[in-house]
C-alpha cells in the first residue's frame, strides 16, 4: 500500500479548508491532489475531529486483537472435539472388541450385576431355555 504524502490530521485540516468556504478545485490544485483523492479523504475522514482519529485508531487494534483471540479459541474448540471424537471412538472400538468373545453378566432392572444368580438364555440351535 503506498504511503500518504500526508498525514491524517493533515488530511482533516484540508477537509476543514473545504468546510469554511474554500472551493474544492482550488483547494486540491494548493495542496496538489486530485479531485478523487478529496472525495476519497472526505468520505474516509469526513466529520471527524483529530481526537476521534485517535480514539478510532485505538478501537481497531482492539478489535483486531478480539478476532486474533477469537480465532485462536476457535482453533482450540476444533482440536479439542477432534480429541474427544478420536478418544471416545477407541474407547467404543475397545469395548466391542473386549465383549465379543465373553458373556455379559447377569444384572438387575437398575443394571446391577446379581451376584450367584441363575441366568437364563436360549441355548442356540433349539429354542430351548438353558438354566445356568
Amino acid at each position: 500500500m503506498i504511503k500518504s504524502r500526508f498525514s491524517e490530521t493533515q488530511i482533516i485540516a484540508i477537509l476543514k479548508e473545504a468546510g469554511a468556504g474554500m472551493k474544492i478545485d482550488e483547494l486540491c490544485r494548493k495542496h496538489g491532489i486530485s479531485d478523487a483523492t478529496y472525495y476519497k479523504w472526505k468520505s474516509k475522514y469526513g466529520g471527524m475531529e483529530a481526537s476521534d482519529l485517535k480514539r478510532v485508531r485505538e478501537l481497531e487494534a482492539e478489535n483486531a486483537k478480539l478476532k486474533r483471540m477469537y480465532a485462536d479459541l476457535g482453533l482450540e474448540n476444533t482440536a479439542m472435539k477432534d480429541l474427544i471424537a478420536k478418544n471416545s471412538r477407541a474407547e467404543r472400538e475397545a469395548g466391542v472388541s473386549a465383549l465379543a468373545g465373553a458373556h455379559a453378566p447377569a444384572v438387575d432392572c437398575a443394571g446391577m450385576p446379581l451376584s450367584g444368580a441363575v441366568s437364563f438364555g436360549l441355548v442356540p440351535g433349539t429354542g430351548a431355555l438353558d438354566g445356568t
